[in-house]
């Protein structure tokens, strides 16, 4: 989004954004059901699929997948020396096994990690992101950083704002880590991530 573009958005302000006319026309199909939570989890999706679609473009431009920007993602997080156990990644990603060992593998072949072994038990390897993977998963952070930045002054955002913002979805944070169980809830698997 170019900075004209975020000015103009900005003094669209008033009009509804469609995340708002998909929950009000849920609201008005379903008139029967809470909407108190609904309404803000609707707007909430449509716009994770907003940035969703942004990622997909930022992975795409560093030719890869989505898929692999969080295998990168995971790996770079957890800090020095930068490695996970092939076990740990596919109970963090969510996916079956076969699916992890694709995801590393796809990897490994593009130089973007590599398997190296266990000095904590020799039949087993880690998977490290590579020199080259830390390259191209930073440059993602750091294009949607740029993005991120750009809709905070789009929508006019101040600093005030910003924090109010914060602690509310701090507060929705936990309110989804207590009703999903923390056995089937991505977030508490990040957890995994944090040795």
């Amino acid at each position: 989004m170019t900075h004209a573009n975020a000015s103009k958005s900005a003094s669209a302000g008033k009009e509804k954004t469609l995340p708002e006319k998909i929950a009000d026309s849920w609201a008005c199909e379903l008139p029967n059901l809470s909407h108190r939570g609904l309404q803000l989890t609707l707007r909430i999706r449509a716009l994770a699929l907003v940035i969703d679609y942004e990622l997909a473009r930022s992975a795409e431009a560093e030719g890869i997948q989505v898929d692999d920007v969080l295998l990168l993602s995971a790996l770079r997080r957890t800090g020095p020396p930068y490695q996970l156990r092939p076990t740990e990644i596919f109970r963090l990603l969510n996916v079956t096994s076969g699916a992890a060992t694709a995801r590393i593998a796809r990897l490994v072949n593009k130089g973007l990690a590599d398997r190296v072994n266990d000095p904590g038990d020799r039949r087993s390897q880690l998977v490290q992101i590579s020199f080259a993977g830390a390259a191209v998963i930073d440059r993602i952070m750091a294009t949607m950083a740029q993005v991120s930045d750009l809709s905070l002054d789009a929508g006019g955002l101040d600093t005030s704002q910003l924090r109010k913002l914060k602690a509310g979805l701090r507060l929705l944070e936990r309110g989804w880590e207590t009703v999903v169980p923390s056995a089937e809830n991505p977030l508490t698997r990040e957890n995994v991530a944090r040795r």
